[in-house]
């Protein structure tokens, strides 16, 4: 009986099994649509960075509303509360967000920077004003002027040994970032506001008011590790609640991203031509029966 069993299954209809194995191929085909991970050229419509950022956004937003449901906030969610409110003044800063990102009155350049914009002589400056305003009080200008002189008209005659001389000598400071202007100029013969001006666009002063001018992310880790100074430092409670603070949006911006991403993932493959797929499938599926056939014919022969 089971012999018997046997060779009937294999008698059974070749067509049928073609048929069968045709249908699985294209159900095959069409799985694939799904299984085969998204190719680098359908990733390019993805803007991971837009994905990210909104989901912080929106993640922020979240626990700043939740926040500001409380009767009352500790000091760490008020300072989270007062970030997020102000993060627009990171991407487009006032002379006094500058400030006060260089310290304010709490700093030697925060103070420089706000007596040059509350002096009335300044009012309506930009920020390239101001650059070239904080380059001319800057401590190299200062210390060049003090001992280059100020007589202008008798500088030009003066030869590059010559004013190394007056410097100091090649291995002071100042003496080596004029050096280095000559260079840069190719040692052309440079009058004195010409130095001066180079001294004050390069100078630590303007150097670090570009850095922060940079800033258009209230999430920058200066800034967050400015505000945890502000509450004690990170080993109070205000400032460990903080960090916390970050630490919980962060990773809810992440998993939000994620979530996102995958449901474009998954639209994408929505979107897959499905013909192709199907074809392929059932072609190897008529293939595998075909050939099945074959061979159990030959084998019964």
């Amino acid at each position: 009986m089971d012999v018997s069993a046997v060779k009937s299954y294999e008698r059974r209809n070749p067509l049928q099994t073609v048929i069968n194995s045709t249908l699985i191929g294209a159900a095959v085909g069409y799985g694939a649509k799904y299984a085969i991970p998204l190719q680098p050229r359908e990733k390019k419509a993805i803007n991971y960075r837009a994905i990210v950022n909104a989901s912080r956004k929106d993640v922020n937003q979240k626990r700043v509303d939740s926040f500001k449901l409380l009767k009352t906030r500790t000091a760490a969610q008020d300072e989270f509360v007062k970030l997020v409110d102000t993060r627009d003044q990171f991407k487009y800063p006032t002379l006094t967000n500058l400030a006060e990102r260089l310290g304010g009155n709490e700093t030697p350049l925060g103070k420089k920077v706000l007596a040059i914009i509350n002096n009335e002589e300044n009012k309506g400056l930009d920020l390239d004003g101001l650059t070239k305003k904080l380059g001319q009080e800057s401590a190299d200008v200062k210390l060049f002027t003090q001992l280059a002189g100020n007589d202008r008209e008798s500088f030009k005659n003066l030869t590059l040994d010559n004013i190394i001389e007056k410097l100091g000598g090649e291995d002071t400071p100042i003496a080596k970032k004029v050096t280095a202007i000559f260079k840069i100029n190719d040692n052309k013969a440079l009058d004195f506001d010409s130095v001066a001006n180079s001294l004050g666009k390069n100078s630590p002063e303007v150097a670090e008011l570009k850095r922060v001018a940079r800033f258009n992310n209230c999430f920058v880790t200066e800034n967050i590790d400015s505000i945890v100074k502000k509450l004690g430092g990170k080993n109070t409670n205000e400032g460990k609640e903080f960090l916390q603070i970050i630490k919980d949006v962060d990773k809810e911006a992440s998993k939000a991203s994620r979530a996102f991403l995958k449901g474009i993932h998954k639209h994408l493959k929505d979107i897959r031509y499905t013909a192709p797929l199907l074809i392929t499938g059932a072609a190897a599926g008529f293939a595998a029966g075909f050939l099945h056939n074959y061979f159990s014919h030959k084998t019964e022969a």
